[in-house]
């Protein structure tokens, strides 16, 4: 009984983390949509007084298009990084070991429910079909 108090005050301790956590969450997400509205109301007038202090030496048409020049190539390098996929170091040896694990519980799921077969055998012929589910799953694991 007391037990099942105590899973019950963990379940609700953890909704209200949770309910906490989300909000601060939202919060945060709402702070950031905030500062990248200022960022990019920054970033229009650094284009716009780009734009002024080329129009000294060059036509505004030709100053417009010498900024959205620098802006494209801007764009240009960015997007050869962001389509840059290659997985670090870090990032394989944590699958690896994430794959290593999952396959050595899987496989000693399979031993101790092989054995819980074997020990409740009650014939020679259970006994032959556990060793031969055995020998079946243990061919397949190795073929892998």
């Amino acid at each position: 009984m007391r037990s099942l108090s105590l899973a019950r005050i963990a379940a609700q301790a953890e909704k209200l983390h949770l309910r906490h956590m989300l909000r601060r969450q939202a919060v945060r997400a709402v702070l950031a949509v905030l500062a990248v509205v200022f960022v990019l109301a920054a970033l229009a007038c650094v284009h716009v007084a780009g734009i002024v202090a080329l129009a000294d030496h060059v036509t505004p048409i030709q100053a417009l298009l010498i900024v959205a020049g620098i802006d494209v190539v801007i764009a240009l390098i960015l997007a050869a990084f962001a389509a840059r996929d290659v997985p670090g170091r870090v990032e394989r040896e944590a699958l690896q070991v994430r794959i290593t694990a999952v396959e050595e519980a899987v496989e000693a799921v399979v031993v101790v429910s092989l054995l819980r077969r074997l020990v409740r055998a009650r014939s020679l012929r259970e006994l032959v079909e556990v060793a031969t589910a055995t020998g079946v799953t243990w061919y397949m694991g190795k073929r892998r």
